[in-house]
């Protein structure tokens, strides 16, 4: 299906559940990455380069007496002492990083304080349309105690932003859509990242028992599916029955400590959100 083709479908499911598609995005020109060299980073920097064209590759070290989250006060010693495992890792990891992003042009700066700060700053400075970082999955008494910087970013994100749990892959795109404003979005980000990357686009939509009719239809490329109520749940299990790739989710305010659907889905979710 070519994007045209597939944006007048997403438009003709979304009128269902009372939404209008405008359009899609268009594609970023520039991603940030937050690159510690882990893994995750990596993942990070792998997506940021499938979508965007621009990759800027930025590790934040941390400054005493903050830590290296922003989670807690550690000592000057300790902090020079992580830093320095930063840049060892980062070191190691960014010919292959570099190699695996291709064509595309890379740049890669350090920053001194917490991930979440130095991310938000450099969003604005550096005209980023899209936000990228590793997930490491933690308990949620850790969560509670510890934080999470993926999830800090994801709470204040101001620019679409991806939580990297794997590399781009073959899979499925899900787009988690509903009767809120930012299920629009959601259906566009899908659609225009299904169209970049050659993937099949499911618009996911949960409706409890007494909800709308069936959200269902079936084109070459792309499918509208209901699933189990709530969303945190049905989303998650589609995800891994069909083996998604990614979950897109609009994002809203988070009342409480419990959080929003879209921070539910991070946390429980097989792929990258």
């Amino acid at each position: 299906m070519d994007a045209d083709a597939l944006t007048g479908w997403v438009q003709d499911r979304l009128r269902t559940l009372g939404l209008s598609l405008p359009g899609t995005p268009p594609r970023p020109e520039r991603a940030l990455v937050g690159f510690d060299g882990g893994s995750r980073s990596q993942d990070a920097a792998r997506w940021a380069g499938a979508l965007a064209r621009e990759v800027l590759l930025v590790t934040a070290m941390p400054d005493h007496p903050s830590g290296a989250h922003g989670t807690g006060p550690i000592t000057r010693r300790d902090a020079a002492s992580w830093a320095e495992g930063t840049r060892a890792m980062v070191r190691q990891a960014l010919p292959d990083t570099v190699d695996a992003l291709g064509d595309r042009h890379v740049e890669r700066l350090e920053e001194v304080g917490s991930p979440v700060r130095v991310l938000q700053r450099l969003l604005e400075e550096q005209d980023a349309q899209l936000l990228v970082v590793g997930t490491v999955n933690r308990g949620w008494m850790d969560r509670a105690v510890l934080g999470s910087v993926s999830e800090s970013l994801l709470h204040h994100a101001r620019v679409a932003t991806l939580l990297a749990d794997e590399p781009p892959g073959p899979g499925p795109i899900i787009a988690a859509v509903g009767r809120d404003k930012g299920s629009a979005l959601s259906a566009g980000w899908g659609a225009a990242i299904a169209g970049w990357l050659n993937r099949e686009l499911l618009l996911a939509h949960a409706a409890p028992g007494d909800g709308p009719p069936r959200f269902e239809d079936k084109v070459d490329g792309a499918e509208a599916i209901t699933v189990a109520w709530p969303p945190r749940r049905g989303v998650v299990h589609l995800a891994e029955q069909r083996q998604a790739s990614l979950i897109v989710t609009g994002h809203g305010l988070s009342p409480g400590w419990v959080g929003s659907t879209a921070v539910a889905i991070s946390r429980t979710a097989p792929c990258s959100v």
